[in-house]
């Protein structure tokens, strides 16, 4: 997993790209460890019944909804609320998901 860098000049993505806040959550502290192959196993095998996706795909279509509403309407206001709590959401359903 990781984050994505891209630097482009096509006016089109330029144009349509958000700069929002970065949201900020408050880590637990893990015990540090080289994580051998069946860690990794295990790992995968949490991951096959969370709902990370399910939450990730619920941000992204209402991602989609507010782009139907003008930016200084009180609808693009409320979806944006909702986009910034339910990416907060996100972040806890992975750490919750790391304690299971």
């Amino acid at each position: 997993m990781g984050d994505t860098n891209m630097i482009t000049d096509n006016p089109v993505l330029a144009k349509n790209t958000h700069n929002d806040p970065t949201i900020v959550c408050i880590q637990k502290s893990a015990e540090k460890i080289v994580p051998t192959e069946e860690d990794i196993i295990q790992a995968n095998k949490l991951a096959f019944n969370d709902d990370i996706g399910f939450v990730t795909n619920r941000i992204t279509s209402m991602i989609e909804v507010r782009a139907g509403f003008p930016k200084d309407s009180e609808e693009y206001r409320v979806i944006d609320y909702r986009i910034k709590c339910g990416q907060m959401f996100q972040q806890n359903t992975i750490s919750y998901s790391r304690l299971i």
